[in-house]
């Protein structure tokens, strides 16, 4: 049976996909996926979750990514089974020059792109916990944006603007006396 509890988990395993991705932890993000699940749906579709891991890898070479979802909608299947969405808004950005996959760029001025769309997700789990078995990504826009503005002036890089989170603290290592 599907309990309340089990239905936090999967929200928990949900917010682990977004960090993995922003923070390219591709182990991490492989621990996710059931070892049979399938990925329809946009670029990264792929036959299994390796497949589906070394694609999304790819694509994020030279960009930066903050992913959110929110909303979720996550009722029981079956005993072990679970199915969810979820609203996505992402934002993809990189440096002038960077290798953008085509379906992303538009034109050498587009620095970045606003994404909205719909997670559909199926959930199992497993000896090692709530893994995502089925997963379909349909976009509803993606907004292209474009160099200008007070971020994008002067010589400051998009790493000097926002600059990287912790992942030791991100996985548990606590907070840092004197880390900002």
């Amino acid at each position: 049976m599907v309990t309340l509890e089990d239905i936090e988990e999967i929200k928990q395993l949900k917010a682990r996909y977004c960090r993995c991705v922003d923070l390219k932890l591709w182990a991490e993000f492989r621990q996710i996926f059931s070892d049979d699940c399938r990925y329809v749906g946009s670029a990264a579709a792929a036959p299994g979750p390796d497949e589906f891991v070394e694609r999304v890898a790819a694509s994020l070479v030279e960009l930066k990514s903050v992913h959110h979802v929110h909303n979720p909608e996550i009722r029981p299947v079956g005993d072990d089974t679970a199915r969810g969405s979820w609203s996505l808004q992402d934002y993809l950005f990189w440096e002038k020059g960077a290798r953008v996959p085509p379906w992303l760029k538009g034109s050498e001025e587009q620095l970045s792109v606003v994404g909205f769309g719909l997670y559909e997700e199926e959930y199992k789990r497993t000896s090692d916990g709530w893994k995502i078995d089925r997963m379909r990504l349909s976009r509803l826009a993606l907004i292209p944006l474009f160099e200008q503005g007070p971020m994008f002036t002067g010589a400051a890089t998009l790493q000097q603007v926002w600059g990287d989170p912790d992942p030791e603290w991100i996985a548990g290592g606590g907070f840092k006396a004197g880390a900002h």
